[in-house]
């Protein structure tokens, strides 16, 4: 799976009665008065072109508010994706490279499910029931995916599926959350 489109993966929140918090307010309202997030997620990527290879990886997010965001895969290879002050870099095998301000939305706009925030310009919102929802870009061409499904779990979100435009599909599974004051 190309890292930049996973970086490129976007969200945006659904408006809820009070009485009935969607998923995202649910998420948003966790979040609140809180300065970021460390979570460990494991991540299967399938490709329709390639139905028997399976791609495995695995990592640690970190979020630091107000736009610090770490996306680190552990394995099978080591890379780091960040975006600190509206700036993208992707770290691996001991360089670094800036990638440059494209039409593509930001890698800290793209993750902004996890912390409830999102633009809804930029995502419409459906909502499937109390834990989960469908985002699907407004935009088409501004990302490189279909729809993505968000599951929670208690607190936080549970799991994404990622549908990307050639029929593929991203499962990322996270755990272990630890939210910071």
């Amino acid at each position: 799976m190309n890292l930049v489109f996973l970086a490129f993966v976007l969200f945006q929140v659904a408006s809820a009665s009070p009485s009935q918090a969607s998923p995202l307010s649910q998420l948003k309202s966790n979040m609140a008065g809180k300065s970021g997030f460390e979570v460990s997620f494991t991540q299967e990527v399938k490709e329709e072109l390639f139905p028997d290879e399976t791609e495995l990886a695995s990592g640690m997010i970190r979020l630091k508010k107000p736009d610090q965001l770490e996306w680190s895969y552990l394995k099978p290879r080591k890379r780091i994706i960040r975006y600190v002050d509206k700036k993208l870099t992707i770290e691996q095998g001991g360089e670094v490279t800036d990638v440059p301000r494209s039409d593509q939305v930001s890698l800290h706009e793209s993750f902004s499910f996890l912390w409830g925030e999102t633009d809804p310009k930029t995502f419409s919102i459906k909502i499937i029931d109390a834990k989960r929802f469908r985002i699907s870009p407004v935009k088409k061409e501004n990302v490189g995916f279909e729809t993505i499904d968000v599951t929670l779990g208690e607190r936080w979100v549970r799991e994404v599926r990622i549908k990307n435009k050639l029929e593929g599909e991203s499962v990322i599974s996270f755990s272990n959350w630890k939210v910071l004051n």
